[in-house]
């Protein structure tokens, strides 16, 4: 717990949620959280914690067949936990590719799951999605309701309430739909043009990994789309956010790169570092760090983007060298 802050600095949304789960379910001064989680996840009530299951549990560990959310294992048992708001499955198979992985690289363990933390009224949907993806019968898939976890977890403990009225506040709470956001959804142009951005940063990820950048995995959530990216101890993060305009009232479009000292390995942020940055275009957004807007004009020039995006990374990469090299001197 004395390393909670550190562990969630700079997540939101999925990943969020997914390290305080990991929290709860680690730490022994949850014990009781994770009898009650355990019970639930299997169906029973032999009221075991972590420790005395002798479970080991990992996050975002990557594979070649993906990175899931949680695993939980121990020489005889492995469970991975994928937590779903309303992501989509990765490249539409991410199941299929969990039960590749499974048997891959678990083939001792007997007993082998799969379960999808999901909202209540997004079980159908993912249901639905599993029946494309040509699933094996082993292991088995099963799914753990977000709103179930949240009753049983109910207490006045601080992380517990704190991960509660997160999910409720992001997720649960019905938006009163205005006229005119009703006319902009049945315009087939605004679903177009969601889809086109995305299209853009998968292919400018693309070009960018044949450049020879470091990129990382895809992420996603309901306001976000993109990808880190490294380039020489630089490290960035290159997407859009479908709620840029609360950064600044000066930022007029979704497609940006941010850059956070939280980002490692990343120069420090002292004041020749944000002269640097304010340099080449980036807008100071607060907690959020840093962030450098690109004109909605390039959406359809992807070439022309690419070659924006690595000249401000080939920027960044050459004051890091500089600065590398007085600080060596």
């Amino acid at each position: 717990m004395k390393e909670l802050l550190i562990n969630i600095a700079g997540l939101y949304s999925e990943d969020l949620t997914t390290e305080v789960l990991r929290i709860i379910l680690k730490d022994i001064g949850y014990s009781v959280y994770q009898r009650l989680f355990y019970n639930y996840m299997f169906d029973n009530s032999i009221n075991k914690n972590t420790s005395e299951y002798g479970f080991t549990i990992e996050t975002q560990r990557s594979f070649l067949e993906g990175i899931p959310d949680i695993i939980i294992y121990d020489d005889n048992v492995v469970y991975i936990i994928e937590n779903k708001f309303y992501a989509e499955f990765s490249q539409g198979n991410q199941i299929l590719r969990y039960q590749n992985l499974l048997e891959e690289h678990f083939k001792k363990q007997k007993v082998k799951k799969i379960y999808l933390l999901v909202l209540k009224n997004r079980k159908p949907y993912y249901e639905s999605e599993l029946t494309k993806q040509q699933l094996k019968k082993e292991p088995q898939i099963s799914f753990i309701i977000w709103e179930e976890v949240l009753s049983i977890f109910s207490s006045n403990n601080f992380l517990i309430e704190s991960l509660s009225e997160y999910i409720k506040y992001k997720y649960l709470i019905e938006l009163e739909i205005t006229k005119e956001e009703l006319m902009i959804y049945k315009n087939k142009n605004f679903a177009n043009a969601i889809n086109d951005l995305k299209i853009l940063i998968e292919q400018t990820k693309d070009e960018l990994g044949s450049m020879g950048f470091k990129t990382g995995r895809m992420s996603q959530s309901i306001n976000y789309y993109g990808f880190m990216i490294e380039n020489n101890n630089v490290c960035t993060w290159v997407g859009y956010g479908l709620q840029w305009w609360l950064a600044s009232e000066e930022i007029i479009t979704p497609l940006f790169m941010q850059i956070r000292d939280l980002f490692k390995p990343n120069p420090e942020f002292d004041d020749k570092f944000k002269k640097k940055l304010i340099e080449l275009k980036f807008k100071d957004i607060g907690q959020e760090g840093w962030i450098k807007p690109y004109n909605t004009v390039l959406f359809h020039e992807k070439f022309k983007l690419v070659n924006e995006i690595k000249i401000d990374l080939d920027e960044l990469t050459k004051y890091k060298l500089n600065n590398q090299l007085i600080i060596n001197r």
